[in-house]
């Protein structure tokens, strides 16, 4: 991601006067191989944990190679599910400390579902509560404005109390194994047993300050929001992620096709991808500027039915706020191109396999990033 950031806008992410551009071509060609590659390496990780342990002088953690620009710890965690793991791996005959099962479990949720963080709510609740007893909902909004000068955050802080408690979580295949960290009772508060492996186990509390620390920094880095912001524009989002940030509570997000309409919400999020190959081929979608492109529903929709409006008869209507995530390629994080400010045209019409669908033209609030432009445009 910070390879494609540095392509698609390199001359800003340098110091000094200096500039860099790419031409068209090689963008495409180190774009494409980026792709490609799976960093995710025993041989780079151990290189980097290698050089860093003799800089230190001790066994690198999770947030010393973030702090350094060293790999990236979310690359490390890609290629074992937790850093326990990876300290048995690369230095098997050092005994560091050892975790229980449940001990394994809270580690793992909180390295696989919730690293690296888009936002600072679930870590400062997490940091918060390993500190106090219990706490309300209006502690971490002290916090969160105290802190980070985040306001009217009540929405965040409560979806993200249903991560941590699991409550958002009823049918996610990926999530059913781990155990709430969080719970719910006059107050929130921590489960037992993770407070008290937390005191406990010196190991334990090692891993999970770690990860603490790294998620905030990350956040802080990448992602820092400020006032009453929930989700930032032209950032990268994995579809779960753009329903937690959005405090949409829509638990099956990685299965999410095209896009999904929220009733109750009066709320879209849709979901392009202008891959030119199979399945995506089969839509053309065009931008007309930096405003404006066009959309397609899925197969077999229309405008209505029986002269009732559809879902679809009713986004054509403007009558749902609609937010907008792009990527180019598959296998991509999708960008948050923010809302849509009105649909300027809808229209019945045929798919490239004779099926029946309907066509948008799309206005955004805002123009796209003029560099991310250039890159969907490639």
């Amino acid at each position: 991601d910070f390879m494609k950031r540095f392509l698609i806008n390199g001359t800003n992410m340098i110091p000094g006067e200096s500039s860099i551009t790419f031409e068209t071509i090689v963008k495409e060609r180190i774009f494409e191989n980026i792709n490609k590659t799976n960093f995710s390496t025993k041989k780079n990780i151990e290189h980097d944990f290698n050089l860093l342990e003799k800089q230190l002088g001790r066994i690198p953690l999770l947030n010393d190679f973030f702090q350094r620009d060293m790999i990236e710890p979310s690359v490390i965690l890609k290629f074992r599910k937790d850093y326990d793991e990876i300290l048995k791996m690369l230095r098997p005959k050092l005994f560091l400390g050892e975790l229980s099962k449940i001990e394994k479990n809270y580690l793992t949720f909180l390295s696989s579902i919730f690293t690296p963080s888009k936002r600072v709510h679930e870590m400062i609740i997490l940091k918060t509560l390993l500190s106090n007893k219990d706490v309300s909902i209006e502690d971490i909004e002290v916090i969160l404005k105290r802190d980070y000068f985040l306001v009217e955050q009540r929405e965040n802080i409560e979806n993200a109390m249903k991560h941590l408690s699991k409550d958002i979580f009823t049918s996610l295949s990926t999530i059913k194994d781990f155990e709430p960290i969080v719970e719910l009772e006059k107050k929130y508060s921590l489960k037992k047993s993770f407070k008290s492996s937390y005191d406990k186990n010196s190991y334990f509390k090692m891993l999970i300050d770690d990860l603490i620390d790294y998620n905030l920094n990350y956040v802080l880095k990448n992602y820092k929001q400020q006032d009453k912001e929930t989700i930032l524009r032209y950032k990268e989002y994995t579809k779960q992620q753009a329903f937690w940030n959005l405090n949409l509570d829509f638990n099956n997000g990685y299965q999410v096709s095209g896009y999904t309409i929220f009733e109750e919400q009066k709320k879209v999020i849709i979901f392009i991808t202008l891959d030119d190959s199979l399945p995506f081929v089969a839509y053309d979608n065009v931008f007309y500027d930096q405003q404006r492109f066009t959309w397609f529903s899925k197969s077999n929709r229309c405008i209505s039915r029986n002269g009732i409006l559809t879902g679809e008869g009713r986004i054509a209507n403007n009558y749902y706020t609609i937010e907008v995530f792009l990527k180019k390629k598959s296998g991509e994080n999708f960008f948050y191109l923010g809302e849509v400010e009105k649909i300027l045209n809808a229209q019945e019409t045929l798919g490239k396999k004779g099926e029946p669908l309907v066509e948008y033209e799309l206005k955004l609030k805002y123009e796209i990033d003029s560099n991310l432009f250039s890159y969907f445009n490639l």
